[in-house]
């Protein structure tokens, strides 16, 4: 997860892959998107 930088780029060179990236606006609408996104994903995941 990252805010203002490059999250995927970031993410890519310390090993974890782009898919498991995240870039979120720095706002409080932003932080709210970012945790309902990941929750979804967490509940794909968890159903597998």
């Amino acid at each position: 997860m990252g805010a203002n930088i490059d999250a995927v780029k970031e993410a890519e060179s310390i090993g974890i892959l782009k898919e498991n990236a995240y870039n979120f606006e720095a706002s409080r609408e932003g932080v709210e998107h970012l945790y309902d996104s990941i929750c979804e994903v967490v509940s794909e995941k968890r159903q597998k």
